[in-house]
């Protein structure tokens, strides 16, 4: 498994366009077989910062998500409302706690 964080922050006054582009979004990336885990978060301590996790089961599945005319579309729609690029690290998981 890969893990995926993107860490988005938006202009100001511009993050409920962020939320509603995600959730539109989330609806079709969740029918995606390769795509474990899809989850976006606001920071607590500053309302225009977002994080995206994202568990993908091989290189494969996220070469898929990012390929599908329905990401490309909903970045296309979400960039006016980004200040500044997506930071984007991958990660493998090491160890969990499962409950």
């Amino acid at each position: 498994m890969i893990t995926l964080i993107a860490e988005i922050k938006a202009k100001d006054g511009k993050e409920k366009e962020i939320e509603t582009l995600f959730a539109e979004l989330i609806e079709d990336v969740e029918k995606e077989e390769g795509t474990l885990e899809y989850i976006l978060h606001k920071s607590l301590n500053d309302p225009s910062k977002f994080m995206v996790y994202e568990v993908y089961k091989d290189n494969d599945a996220i070469a898929l998500h990012s390929s599908t005319d329905y990401f490309k579309n909903a970045m296309k729609a979400m960039s006016p409302y980004f200040d500044g690029k997506p930071k984007i690290e991958l990660y493998k998981e090491i160890n969990r706690i499962n409950k």
